[in-house]
């Protein structure tokens, strides 16, 4: 009976363990499928690098206040972004501005925290909203280059 039991508990330590192995392996970053830089470029409305200031949860999703650092692409869709009080903030750099979307399950790097910088792909809406349209980028001097070329060789085609 001592044996049973004995056998029992060490085929429940297995299987559990098994399964823990297999969630972690699935929300690894190696099973998050993710398009290249430029193809992520060329379905957002807007590129720009921008710290972030504050993370707050709004109802069920998070929204970042951020400082713009530098705008790759869609400054024009900037000028009609307004805060909460529907008054326009300045445009351009040094500029704070609402990005939502933020930890959505459908995107794979999807979390900021206070004092990131990060290069943000956005959509935009038509009610003046920002929100995250891909995977946050970190700021590295190969992604800068790969995403000012990404834009540049758009705006060349066009």
């Amino acid at each position: 009976m001592k044996v049973a039991c004995i056998i029992f508990l060490l085929l429940a330590l297995a299987i559990v363990t098994q399964s823990r192995r297999q969630r972690r392996h699935y929300w690894s970053k190696s099973r998050c499928l993710e398009k290249t830089l430029e193809e992520r470029e060329e379905y957002a409305d807007v590129v720009l690098a921008a710290t972030v200031r504050r993370v707050r949860r709004i109802e069920r999703h998070l929204v970042a206040t951020v400082v713009i650092k530098g705008i790759f692409k869609g400054s024009h869709y900037l000028n009609n972004v307004h805060d909460r009080r529907k008054k326009i903030y300045k445009t351009g750099e040094g500029r704070y501005i609402r990005i939502k979307g933020l930890g959505n399950p459908k995107i794979c790097d999807n979390m900021v925290y206070p004092r990131d910088t990060r290069i943000f792909l956005l959509k935009y809406e038509k009610n003046g909203d920002l929100f995250l349209n891909s995977s946050l980028v970190r700021i590295t001097l190969n992604n800068m280059e790969r995403t000012d070329a990404a834009v540049s060789s758009e705006y060349k085609l066009q």
